[in-house]
């Protein structure tokens, strides 16, 4: 009933209109004029806190009526962090470490503040661990690492780099930890993290770990041992400032040496020992010691009291044993340098194969495996047996049965004796102070061994080694001879047997010559291949190695007629005639002539006393073999060697004659005509082209040139006459591949062509490109060009040509390649990272594609990089900017088309969270 009137239960963040009705008896005034009304923000709601080292992004749901909030971050001493915004998210900076913050958020509009939001609790990382330090132990390659508590820590991680890849760490809820298998003679830098509920702390500041020097490595020693001296090295340690090596022998001896290099000498070793070889490296706070694996062996002592055993090419040497000695080496070596050796474990050798007639200077050297032929004893003097007589000779008087013998003189010998067996029990001998002597008396036939020993002042040599002395032979008797009629040359000569064994040759003086007729060791020879019609004086020589008697034997041989010579047969084409010839001799009788077909059947025969004989009525088309013989006194020569002719060849007939397709080869085939030693093919092309060809064959595969119609005909030859050509044959080669192919229309998205020179024989033509993955495209005409408008983007072609006609197509041409262009990139994607302020680009990959050109452009500025993948990444992207993005393909022949553009905009400053929101969320 006033004039005022409070209003409740309003809505938060709305604004009211209000209006004020007088009334009167039930019946409302006129409205006033409205006046607005607004009520306070509603209290910010889904608060949550990102933190991120000493910065955190609280982001909430939008209040109703909320024109701005502030937010604040309290700690439980006291300490405020708050930022202000109108949007839905603010940045808490300067946050500290190792502290709980109650973070609450406050919404503001002009008439009113929201109540506070309820409170979200962040627990920041604890603070970096302080007073870092760190210690190495030395033997173990150990480390113990120590810091000072960090509030709210929960655990510590220790961490441990030399910076060469060797990276370590350990781990501790207290104050400390320790690392094991450090690497030797390395600098480490040492930091410490604290590891937080939530977070963890940065890291502490670095400190420096010196780890001890590495143990020396590949230690060797190497003995001198003619200076007695040993030379020990090793491989340098790191971490090391010097070294000291020592060697301690099994006698108790030791010697050492220090440098500040890899390897030192240490002398005046005593022989004969082995030492232990130890290096120890020496480092800032550390050493470091290893020993070389096996021994340092020195020199073994001098070996003593040598002795020599000697006994005909073989001596026992002893000697007392040498300190150190793992074995011995025994040389004899004479004035002129000759060796004789032996090795052993032992204290004593056997030399063995010692020469004869030498005087040996006998030496023993120590050995271990240090030193070798370095330690030698005195020489011991030795002097062998002589040697045994060389060169023997042994040389036959044949007509007195005596023989000499003769010998290279022997060193130290003072007599010789030479020795004669016969193995039979027939043994003789002489005696002398040169170098020859001789024996007779010696048996006929017989075979004896020779050999020569010399006599010594103690020893005698050994036998020489033996000759072989054959003496004369005994000479046959009692000659007979048997010719045998029947057969050319031949005979059986007989005569009695002798003792021993010889070579007997029976000879006969031909002409004035003399010749041998045959060689045997039995009582019988079969002579064989004596010249027809002669007469032979025999003769018997008995030979052996060392002698050759001769005697007669006042017999004669001789032998049948000889066949007829130079026969010759001549054939008269077209009489069926053959007139064979021959060389008349005058001691011939008769002449008996014969003609045989090679094909078999009746024997033609011609008797003559002249030089010829005619052969009439022979069949066309046959080969006739002619012999002739010659009668006298009862004893037929052999026949004659056999000569031949052919009779006129039939005339061929073609059975066939085709071409092969895809090829220049032809077949061509006819009936074998009687007669025909060989073939003459003619063929005569429609281009001018004309080949004859020769061959002994029914069947003929020949080589023509393409694209021709050829008419071909087949003549037989025979040994005298020729046959008439045969009916012609016909027949059309394959046509000629094109040639000169080019393609010229290329780098187009989906068209390319190609041309050709003409080909002889073609009707028309095929082109086929073929793509890389097998999909063809064929074009067919008449013409020597063909385009094709459906090809294939990305794709290289090959191309081939081949030329038809009715029957055949050719083989393809030479291939030429069309080069297409790539295709287009398809599904571009575009994406900002709000973070990094990067622009992304994907894209599906584009068939044929090499490498892909990516442009961003953005106002007057454009980017562009090269990638052979199918992403792209811009950084360093202004901020709130449009982005136009295309991508290029680029090949080797082709350089491509571009993609449709995409477009993105990068985020603004003030829309860090939208931003977020719209490409991560």
């Amino acid at each position: 009933m006033g004039t005022a009137c409070n209003l409740n239960s309003l809505v938060c963040g709305q604004e009211y209109s209000v209006v004020v009705e007088a009334m009167h008896t039930g019946c409302p005034g006129p409205a006033s004029a409205p006046a607005m009304l607004t009520t306070e923000p509603c209290v910010p709601t889904n608060l949550s806190v990102h933190y991120n080292v000493s910065t955190a992004l609280a982001m909430w749901g939008a209040a109703g009526g909320a024109s701005s909030y502030s937010v604040e971050a309290v700690t439980d001493q006291g300490s405020t962090v708050s930022c202000n915004t109108t949007n839905n998210s603010c940045f808490l900076n300067g946050l500290q470490c190792s502290q709980i913050y109650n973070v609450t958020v406050t919404a503001h509009n002009l008439a009113c503040d929201s109540l506070t939001s309820e409170i979200h609790r962040l627990m920041t990382e604890p603070c970096p661990p302080s007073n870092v330090q760190a210690n190495i132990g030395c033997e173990h390659l150990t480390a113990t690492v120590s810091w000072e508590q960090s509030d709210l820590a929960v655990g510590y991680v220790a961490y441990l780099d030399n910076h060469s890849g060797h990276y370590t760490s350990c781990t501790g809820t207290d104050t400390q930890c320790s690392v094991s298998r450090l690497m030797c003679g390395t600098v480490y830098s040492v930091w410490v993290k604290a590891l937080g509920w939530q977070y963890n702390s940065s890291d502490s500041t670095v400190v420096s770990l010196t780890s001890g020097p590495c143990q020396p490595s590949s230690i060797e020693a190497i003995m001198d041992c003619e200076a007695r001296s040993a030379t020990i090295s090793w491989q340098p340690s790191v971490g090391a400032s010097s070294y000291v090596a020592e060697l301690t022998a099994s006698s108790g001896h030791t010697d050492s040496c220090a440098t500040n290099h890899t390897n030192c000498e240490l002398s005046s070793l005593q022989c004969g020992q082995k030492y232990n070889v130890t290096v120890m490296a020496v480092g800032e706070t550390c050493n470091s010691t290893a020993q070389m694996a096996g021994y340092l062996t020195t020199e073994p002592c001098v070996p003593t009291n040598l002795s020599v055993h000697y006994n005909v090419s073989t001596a026992q040497v002893m000697w007392d044993a040498a300190g150190g000695a793992s074995s011995y080496s025994i040389e004899a070596v004479t004035d002129q340098g000759s060796m004789v050796t032996c090795n052993t474990t032992n204290n004593s050798c056997r030399l063995s194969r010692l020469q004869c007639s030498q005087i040996y200077n006998v030496t023993v050297m120590a050995r271990n495996v240090a030193c070798n032929n370095t330690v030698t004893s005195e020489p011991y003097r030795l002097m062998t047996e002589p040697c045994p007589p060389t060169n023997v000779q042994a040389n036959m008087a044949c007509e007195q049965l005596s023989s000499t013998v003769s010998w290279q003189q022997s060193d130290l010998a003072v007599g010789y004796v030479a020795y004669f067996d016969n193995q039979n029990g027939h043994y003789m001998s002489c005696v002398a102070t040169t170098t020859h002597c001789s024996v007779s008396g010696l048996m006929c036939g017989a075979v004896y061994s020779v050999w020569v020993k010399a006599l010594g002042w103690e020893y005698n040599s050994s036998d020489s080694t033996v000759v072989s002395l054959t003496s004369a032979p005994c000479l046959p008797r009692e000659v007979e001879v048997e010719v045998n009629c029947n057969s050319d040359g031949a005979a059986v000569v007989s005569w009695n047997s002798a003792y021993g064994t010889a070579n007997v040759s029976l000879t006969a003086i031909v002409s004035g010559s003399l010749q041998t007729l045959c060689t045997t060791q039995q009582n019988r020879c079969n002579v064989t291949g004596l010249s027809c019609g002669e007469t032979y004086n025999l003769s018997l020589t008995a030979s052996n190695q060392q002698c050759s008697l001769t005697a007669p034997t006042h017999a004669n041989l001789t032998t049948r007629p000889c066949p007829p010579q130079r026969v010759a047969v001549d054939l008269q084409c077209g009489s069926r005639t053959a007139v064979l010839s021959w060389e008349e001799r005058s001691d011939v009788e008769l002449y008996i002539a014969t003609a045989i077909k090679a094909s078999g059947g009746g024997v033609k025969k011609c008797n003559s006393t002249g030089s010829t004989c005619q052969f009439p009525s022979l069949v066309c088309g046959e080969t006739y073999n002619f012999t002739i013989t010659a009668q006298s006194q009862g004893c037929y020569s052999q026949a004659s060697t056999t000569v031949s002719i052919q009779t006129e060849p039939c005339q061929p007939v073609i059975v066939s004659a085709q071409a092969l397709c895809q090829s220049e080869d032809v077949q061509i085939a006819w009936h074998q005509a009687s007669g025909v030693m060989n073939y003459l093919v003619t063929a005569t092309g429609s281009l001018g082209y004309m080949r004859i060809y020769n061959t002994n064959q029914t069947l003929l595969s020949a080589t023509l040139p393409c694209g021709q119609d050829y008419n071909v005909t087949v003549q037989g030859q025979g040994s005298e006459c020729d046959s008439n050509h045969s009916s012609p044959a016909f027949f059309k080669t394959s046509p000629c591949i094109p040639w000169d192919v080019k393609t010229y229309v290329q780098c187009e998205f989906n068209m390319g062509s190609v041309s050709w020179g003409p080909s002889d024989g073609a009707e028309s033509y095929v082109a086929i490109a073929t793509g890389l993955d097998g999909h063809t495209h064929q074009c067919l005409t008449n013409t020597t060009s063909c385009t094709w408008n459906d090809l294939h983007c990305g794709e290289d072609y090959t191309v081939v040509v081949r030329a038809k006609d009715d029957n055949c197509t050719s083989l393809p041409s030479n291939s030429s390649v069309i080069h297409m262009d790539p295709c287009v990139p398809q599904n571009l994607v575009a994406s900002v990272d709000c973070n990094m302020n990067v622009v992304s680009l994907s894209w599906d990959a584009s068939n044929g594609t090499e490498l892909y050109l990516v442009s961003a452009e953005a106002g007057n500025t454009t980017t562009g990089l090269t990638t052979n993948v199918t992403s792209a990444h811009f950084s360093d992207c202004t901020c709130g900017q449009n982005y136009s993005l295309t991508v290029t393909p680029y090949r080797q022949h082709c350089p491509g088309t571009s993609s449709a553009p995409v477009s993105v905009q990068t985020c603004k400053l003030n829309t860090f969270y939208t931003c977020m929101s719209k490409y991560h969320m």
